[in-house]
């Protein structure tokens, strides 16, 4: 811990009926401390340092003070550390036997820093250049350490209060902060693993920590398995959910896998875990299949702070995508894969209205927003009923394509398709409108340019009913921007295709990527 010559003042105190004490004090120049910042110093650097030896008859009471920064007492039996307390910036915490108690604050802790510490001097083996240190006798007792600034591998999170025991290789440790309150548990029994345990993660405040992980500095994250549970995920004041799942390395491949839970109201089950992959070769590479299941996804879509544009009763989205990188290089530009949709049973209310921004879903997706555009929302007294709306989305590293979303009703059919470029936010697709005019007669009024042909029209759409849906179709084209599409005519009475495909579009190699394949057009 110490290297270096150093003048110093000692004075030898001895008392009648008192134990004899050894006091020094020293500047401490020309000796080097190795230890983390802000404590350690190189050796011109001066440092006030008092000792104070007090000899009793079971061994040596040690007393230190650096500079009021830094004290401690330890209790030395037998040339050994029998007990002892430390305090950081404060004073020091009542002592226990056979343990080493810690409390305090710090302005700053770089854990790499404490890490190369903690193998140095507290743990067991070799290390480099000198005799392999002893392990430390003692248990370890860490009060609410406070600090202000966390640095893990460069990135600055914020304060934290760490709590710390454990000896040998049971440890346990706890931390809060504004955006995090989580604690490591070693396994209950042996065979077991540890655990994870996140109280509350708060992905806003993770978020404005703006993270960042330069290229020269990557390393292989290799971890213990254990088991992680979150038991509450928001954003802000939104509670999204609860996750569970096992995380462990095998090798540079990083992976959680079981991972069930809740996510906004979707529910990932057991019968249908989901599992997330990195391979940190080279650029490295992430991959995620989640089944999530939900009942009303307009509940969902609130949860998350945008327009309520939909009521289902049940329905799951099948996800299954990749990207280069990490998990913090996720990006819709770089990501490809598969959004597969199925949802039974709901309604398009009547379209909202005062949502913008970061509140508004994109503008295609609200069918009863469109429907009204088309002046078609006389046709429905309540929003647009449905049956079904099934669909397939594939992503392709820059491109989104929706190669189907057909919404399916009683009296009705939409169906869109579509290209996208993820960067400009444009689209480029069609929309086939379907209403039977054997029910509707104010849709062929709509359509045609006066009622005889209307009339005669209905009559033909009585006695060929089977025939009528394909040929009471209107399309229309959609193009602009995601959030004000422009929805024009195009053509009528279409009969060429049920599902047109729009230019750009081709079909999808496979209908599903797993976390190894990619969907490629």
């Amino acid at each position: 811990l110490a290297q270096g010559k150093t003048p110093v003042s000692a004075q030898v105190v001895v008392a009648p009926g008192e134990p004899v004490v050894v006091k020094v004090d020293t500047a401490l120049a020309g000796v080097a401390l190795d230890l983390p910042a802000p404590l350690g110093k190189p050796a011109q650097e001066e440092r006030q340092l008092q000792l104070a030896l007090t000899l009793v008859e079971a061994g040596i009471l040690l007393d230190l003070d650096l500079e009021n920064s830094l004290r401690s007492r330890l209790d030395l039996v037998g040339g050994k550390l029998s007990s002892g307390t430390l305090a950081v910036g404060t004073e020091l915490p009542a002592g226990s036997p056979e343990t080493l108690r810690m409390a305090g604050q710090l302005e700053r802790i770089d854990v790499d820093e404490w890490l190369g510490f903690f193998d140095d001097y507290l743990r067991e083996g070799p290390t480099e250049g000198v005799d392999p240190p002893a392990a430390l006798p003692l248990a370890i007792d860490v009060e609410r350490l406070q600090v202000g600034q966390l640095v893990v591998k460069g990135n600055e999170l914020g304060s934290f209060i760490f709590s710390v025991s454990g000896e040998g290789d049971l440890w346990q440790l706890a931390g809060e902060s504004d955006w995090l309150r989580a604690q490591w548990l070693p396994p209950a029994d042996a065979g077991q693993e540890p655990r994870l345990v996140i109280r509350e993660l708060d992905l806003a405040g993770l978020e404005s920590l703006e993270l960042e992980v330069a290229d020269d500095s990557i390393e292989v994250v290799e971890l213990p398995a254990m088991k992680v549970t979150i038991d509450s995920l928001r954003r802000a004041d939104e509670v999204l959910g609860k996750l569970s799942f096992d995380l462990y390395s095998d090798g540079a491949l990083l992976r959680a896998d079981n991972i069930v839970g809740e996510l906004a109201g979707m529910q990932i089950t057991a019968a249908d875990p989901g599992s997330f992959s990195w391979n940190q070769v080279g650029a490295g590479d992430s991959a995620v299949a989640l089944n999530l299941r939900f009942e009303n996804l307009g509940e969902t879509l609130q949860q998350l702070g945008y327009q309520q544009i939909l009521a289902t009763e049940e329905g799951r989205f099948d996800v299954a995508l990749d990207w280069p990188g990490g998990p913090h290089d996720f990006s819709l530009a770089v990501t490809r894969g598969s959004v597969l949709v199925d949802i039974r049973e709901g309604n398009f209310p009547d379209a909202p209205g005062g949502a913008s921004g970061t509140l508004r879903v994109v503008s295609i997706l609200n069918l009863a927003e469109i429907v009204q555009q088309l002046s078609l929302s006389h046709m429905f007294e309540s929003g647009i009923p449905f049956n079904t709306i099934e669909g397939e989305i594939y992503l392709q590293a820059g491109t989104l394509e929706v190669a189907k979303m057909d919404v399916q009703g009683g009296a009705s059919r939409f169906q869109f398709s579509g290209v996208s470029d993820v960067a400009q936010r444009t689209l480029d697709g069609e929309l086939v409108v379907t209403l039977p005019v054997a029910d509707n007669l104010p849709w062929v009024v709509a359509l045609a340019a006066g009622l005889p042909v209307a009339a005669g029209v209905f009559v033909l759409s009585k006695l060929f009913e089977s025939q009528v849906n394909r040929l009471t179709s209107v399309v229309y084209t959609t193009t602009g921007s995601w959030d004000s599409p422009v929805v024009e005519f195009d053509r009528v009475f279409d009969d060429t295709s049920d599902t047109p495909r729009p230019r750009g579009i081709t079909e999808p190699r496979a209908t599903r990527a797993t976390p190894d394949q990619s969907v490629a057009p």
